[in-house]
Formats: structure tokens, sequence, C-alpha cells
């Protein structure tokens, strides 16, 4: 992830903390990769110093300090699909939806106020460095889908038209709900398509990171 670090955003690394063999070997992948290496401030540390300044059980030879982004301004617009995540709690399954947004080449995801918390350490491990890449904004969806002029938006669920019988989706808002209670009803009600990933088997539901992946499989932004 620090290595994604220095290829997306080294502009905003404050410091580096880490094993002289892992800068060494990131220092000879290329002169690029020295020279953004040399502009951070580098400190050489053991790794027993390193366990001790990680929350990491087994912290792995490198730690970065880096500013954190200024908000994302929520963005939806024509010809791209944006994502809007209703209630995602858990940091892991949101870490594991950018990840695979970033993955389907989405570019903005916008959260619910009661989402997990984007830098919480769960959530940009699992990103594993995709939360460099992508505009993550927080906002009222409420509010935020009733200024939307003209966008379709998708509401997912176990009720609706099956994804399969839709053409890819091109653009508008895929919304994708709560991992316990699905996307909140007042949500719901400002969506102009419901749409669902059809059942074959018995399991009572899907996991909000994988029902996102299938989702955004089927999204022309794949």
């Amino acid at each position: 992830m620090v290595e994604e670090l220095l290829q997306w955003r080294p502009q905003d690394v404050e410091e580096i903390f880490a094993e002289e063999a892992w800068a060494s070997a990131y220092a000879s992948t290329s002169p690029a990769c020295k020279d953004r290496l040399h502009t951070s401030s580098l400190h050489y540390v053991v790794g027993d110093e390193l366990a001790s300044m990680s929350c990491q059980q087994a912290p792995n030879q490198v730690l970065a300090l880096v500013r954190k982004r200024t908000p994302a301004i929520a963005v939806a617009s024509a010809d791209q699909i944006t994502l809007a995540l209703d209630a995602i709690r858990d940091p892991g399954n949101l870490g594991t939806i950018l990840r695979t947004a970033d993955w389907f080449g989405i570019q903005h995801v916008v959260c619910s106020l009661d989402t997990a918390e984007l830098y919480n350490p769960k959530v940009v491990q699992a990103t594993m460095g995709s939360i460099f890449r992508l505009s993550v904004a927080y906002v009222d969806l409420a509010v935020w889908l009733q200024g939307l002029q003209g966008l379709p938006v998708y509401c997912t669920g176990l009720q609706g038209e099956s994804i399969r019988s839709l053409s890819p989706l091109a653009e508008g808002v895929l919304l994708i709900g709560n991992e316990a209670r699905g996307v909140s009803e007042n949500l719901r009600v400002l969506a102009t398509h419901q749409i669902t990933i059809p059942r074959y088997g018995h399991a009572e539901s899907l996991n909000a990171s994988v029902a996102a992946g299938i989702l955004l499989a089927h999204c022309g932004n794949g």
C-alpha cells in the first residue's frame, strides 16, 4: 500500500518509517521510485520499532504518515456510474467495496453519514490502495438523491427487476444498502429503478461487498 501511495499521492506523504531492506528494494525498482522515496522524510527502523508503531499485529516492513485528503464533493454525472452506499457499517465491507469499485473503474463513491468512517484502519487496509484513487464523499443521501436531475437511480434489494435482464448500466447512481436491512425505505422511494440479483439457491441474502461486485460487473464502467 505504501508503494501505491508513493505512486498515486506522493505529495501527501509526510514521513515514511521503513526497514532498510524495503527502502533499498523499492528504490532499486526504477529511478522514478527512488526519486519519490527521497522526496519524503524517510526514517530507517527495525522490526521491533515498527511493531510498536503499527496497529497491525505483524507490520510488513514499512509505515507512512499521510495527510488526509480534503473531503470530496458528492458527484453524479452523465456517462458514468456513481456508487452510493447506505449505512455500510462494517469497515471490512466498506474497504472491500471501495477496492471492487476501483477494479471496475468507478471514480466516485457517495456514502451516507452513518457509513463506516473512511479512515478507519480496517477500511484503509481492506482497500489495498484503492483509497488513494477514489473520490469518497459523505452526505445526507436522501437530500443528495433528491437533488439529482434526470439521472437514473438503481436501488438494490431482494425485489425488483433481475440485473440479468437489463442492458449494462451506463450512467446514474447504483445504491447499495445496509448489510442487515438493505436500502432504507426513505431512500428506496427516491429510486427510479428497483433491481435485484436473482437467487437460485436458499441463502437468505448476499454480503454487501459481494453484491456490490456482482452489480458493478454489470456496469458500463467495467
